[in-house]
């Protein structure tokens, strides 16, 4: 999982980059790149007014389904044929531990330790 993940680009990077001629700031790029021509039912006057494109945004998946088309795993069937469910969602380390401690899979926390300073000698006088 670590090295699918490794692979995945950070959010808003270019994914191609342009050089030379074809870069964006290139005075001779004109020339070379043909310009889109206006969409069909436009005047040549509204052609030019930049319009607000639209955004097109999938819905997102959530893991559990993510799991299932990447791995063919259903991570919600149980070894004992049950299905599982969501009954919380644990955020800080101290209730993961309080629920874990709760379950029985991890030992109760042992008394804390207080530091004391080293005994003192009694000096003969």
């Amino acid at each position: 999982m670590k090295r699918l993940v490794a692979l995945i680009p950070p959010k808003g990077a270019h994914l191609t980059c342009f050089h030379g001629v074809f870069a964006p700031s290139s005075k001779l790029r004109p020339f070379v790149v043909k310009e889109a021509p206006p969409s069909s039912g436009t005047s040549a006057a509204t052609a030019s007014v930049p319009r607000p494109t639209r955004v097109h945004t999938r819905p997102r998946l959530d893991w559990a389904s993510l799991q299932r088309r990447t791995f063919a795993a259903d991570v919600w069937t149980c070894p004992c044929g049950g299905r599982r469910r969501v009954l919380a969602v644990v955020t800080t380390r101290r209730t993961a531990e309080q629920v874990l401690q709760s379950l029985g899979v991890l030992p109760p926390p042992s008394p804390r330790q207080f530091a004391q300073s080293p005994p003192q000698r009694e000096l003969a006088l």
